[in-house]
């Protein structure tokens, strides 16, 4: 017997677009065809790809829009010789301390780029170390993504094959569950006549770290009775798009395939090479984040802080909601047809 309803559902179901795993509408500033946005601490640690390549600008119609990403971003396309402060976590408690080390979880997908400490006590001041985990590998395994410093910019490479920048030395083999060094430095919070003043941010070679460990030789206690909070700098990453018919446009991530950015003399391609970027900026509404788990899980003990995740956005409520009146639509079908057969037969 043919079941009309049952055609009916299965092509609804197939012409249902799929929705990303997160999305935000785009606010435009300023007047012209190309904006831009700078993407969300936030939004880089709810992506799927740690390179941030699911991350995209789509129209009204839910179509990719040309785009590029600037300095700080993830793909090193194009350098236009901008410099922004960074971005900053919200404070970051330790998961793991000792008499002598504190053992920090970094936000998932965020390139860390600067380390700051909020010490609890005042006039405390130490030598600190900051160490990085081995990975279970013979060979020294470095951050997935690196950021090559001069100055205060901060180039993002992507390592093709590689597990050191060309630049760096060799590191010798270590054993599984070893600490690297990353850095060190001495910090401080001090009460003076003058006012209250503390050590600036320690600048690191910027890249993706699960975990740091803080190492203070004379024991964590000088820091304060309490362990102190990390707060992490990242390097802004920038997105550069034309805004092609028609709006409005929202920035989508977490989805299944990846962006295919241009370089920024494809995207722009009557700009001169040290000429000027547009005045138009794009700024991201996040009114749908909450404090939840972090979409991807994270080993026992080592959680990420302050991870985010997204409510679902209205657009996927509507299509279920379209998709189970089809089905009702489908059932209230076939038992009528049912009833049907069955008067017939008596």
């Amino acid at each position: 017997m043919k079941r009309p309803g049952l055609s009916a559902a299965l092509l609804l179901a197939a012409t249902l677009p799929l929705a990303q795993a997160g999305e935000a509408p785009l606010t435009l500033q300023g007047s012209g065809s190309y904006y831009r946005l700078q993407v969300p601490l936030a939004v880089q640690e709810r992506t799927a790809l740690p390179d941030l390549a699911d991350v995209q600008v789509l129209d009204a119609n839910g179509a990719a829009v040309p785009y590029a990403w600037l300095d700080g971003g993830a793909v090193r396309e194009s350098s236009i010789g901008e410099h922004s402060p960074p971005q900053w976590s919200e404070p970051i408690a330790p998961t793991d301390c000792t008499a002598t080390t504190c053992d920090y979880p970094l936000p998932r997908h965020v390139a860390a780029d600067f380390l700051a400490l909020d010490l609890p006590l005042e006039n405390s001041l130490a030598a600190v170390e900051w160490l990085y985990p081995m990975q279970a590998s013979s060979a020294v395994p470095q951050p997935e993504y690196e950021y090559q410093h001069h100055g205060l910019r901060h180039a993002l490479r992507r390592l093709s094959g590689k597990t050191r920048p060309e630049s760096a030395p060799p590191t010798p083999a270590t054993t599984q569950n070893e600490w690297l060094p990353l850095a060190s430095s001495t910090v401080w919070r001090l009460r003076l006549p003058e006012g209250e003043t503390r050590s600036p941010p320690l600048a690191i070679v910027g890249g993706l770290y699960p975990t740091l460990r803080l190492k203070v030789a004379a024991g964590i206690a000088q820091l304060g009775s309490a362990a102190p909070r990390l707060r992490v700098g990242s390097q802004p990453a920038k997105i550069l798009f034309l805004a092609r018919e028609p709006p409005p446009y929202r920035l989508v991530w977490g989805g299944s395939q990846p962006g295919a950015p241009l370089p920024l003399a494809q995207l722009m391609p009557l700009r001169q090479a040290s000429g000027p970027l547009p005045e138009g900026s794009a700024l991201v509404n996040l009114p749908n984040l909450l404090p939840t788990e972090p979409v991807a899980a994270k080993p026992a003990g080592k959680p990420t802080a302050h991870a985010v995740a997204l409510r679902p956005s209205a657009r996927k409520y509507w299509l279920w909601a379209v998709l189970l009146l089809g089905l009702g639509a489908m059932a209230a079908m076939a038992w009528s047809l049912l009833r049907t057969t069955t008067k017939q037969q008596e």
